[in-house]
C-alpha cells in the first residue's frame, strides 16, 4: 500500500552536533513509501514492513525502514518486535525493540 507523510517540527534549540542528545530548532519533510502489512487483528500472527523516501531541509534526502511483528500468546498477551532505521547522519533515533504486550481487553477470536 503506498502512502504520503509529511512533518514539521519546532524545537526548543538547535542542537546538531548531537550533544547532550540531537535535536533541531526547526525541520520540515516529506515524502512518500510503500507498506506492507499481513494478517487480521484477530489473527494471532501479524505483521507490516515500510519503506519510505523523504526530502528534508536539513539533510536534503533520507530513507527510513521500518517493521513490527506480534504473535499472540494468549489472550491478553503478545509477543512484539519491531524496528524503525533512517539512513541519516547524525540522526541517532533508530531503535530495535523486543517485549511483551498485556492488554486489559481481551482479544477477539476469529470466527470459524
Amino acid at each position: 500500500m503506498p502512502f504520503l507523510e509529511s512533518s514539521i517540527q519546532k524545537g526548543s534549540a538547535d542542537l546538531s552536533d548531537g550533544y547532550p542528545y540531537w535535536m533541531l530548532e526547526k525541520r520540515l519533510f516529506g515524502g512518500a513509501g510503500l507498506s506492507y502489512s499481513y494478517g487480521l487483528e484477530a489473527n494471532d500472527f501479524n505483521t507490516k514492513v515500510e519503506a519510505a523516501y523523504f526530502f528534508d531541509d536539513y539533510a536534503e534526502v533520507f530513507q527510513r525502514f521500518s517493521g513490527s511483528v506480534s504473535y499472540r500468546l494468549f489472550n491478553y498477551t503478545a509477543l512484539v518486535a519491531g524496528f524503525e532505521i533512517f539512513n541519516q547522519d547524525k540522526f541517532y533515533s533508530n531503535t530495535v525493540q523486543f517485549g511483551l504486550k498485556h492488554s486489559f481487553r481481551e482479544k477477539k477470536s476469529r470466527k470459524k
